[in-house]
């Protein structure tokens, strides 16, 4: 006597059913992982540019600016050394590196101009007159960067804390 060996069409539909059921249940919650993630490093990347901003200020002696802007679909920064004559007119823009997330202007509270963001660090490091933040979106998921005192501390937000 012979045995048949396999796999019926009924139980291979089942585990088709089967797994779209799982990705249906997965894939959204994987792709609000990823939003999350993204702003979330633009965020920290931000961060870490308004440092170096700061402390080539102080290292330098003379006045620096990091600035922000959105280009072509992406985030770009920049930190030089502050010309007179415009917002960021001698800048190196140089690609943040994160797709997919734009500044949230509605709650970007950075002297801006021409959709570009920008704080100034003088010769001690400090401020240049205006505080506030930078945000970040990515669907529903916000995070911001705050520049909070005139020494230049900052602090890192996300949610309704980065709203106006």
């Amino acid at each position: 006597m012979q045995t048949q060996k396999g796999i019926t069409l009924v139980e291979l539909l089942v585990t088709v059913l089967i797994v779209a059921i799982i990705a249906a249940i997965v894939i959204p919650s994987w792709l609000s992982f990823l939003q999350d993630y993204r702003t979330r490093s633009a965020r920290d990347n931000a961060y870490q540019v308004l440092l170096n901003a700061k402390s080539t200020a102080r290292h330098t002696k003379e006045t620096h600016e990091a600035c922000f802007r959105e280009h072509q679909g992406n985030i770009e920064y920049s930190v030089h050394h502050r010309r007179w004559g415009g917002t960021c007119t001698n800048a190196n823009w140089q690609s943040l590196g994160i797709p997919q997330v734009k500044i949230d202007a509605a709650n970007t509270s950075f002297y801006h101009r021409n959709n570009i963001y920008r704080v100034q660090f003088n010769y001690l490091g400090v401020t240049n007159g205006r505080l506030g933040r930078i945000t970040f979106r990515s669907g529903k998921h916000r995070y911001c960067t705050y520049l909070s005192t005139l020494l230049g501390a900052q602090r890192k937000q996300k949610g309704q804390n980065c709203n106006r």
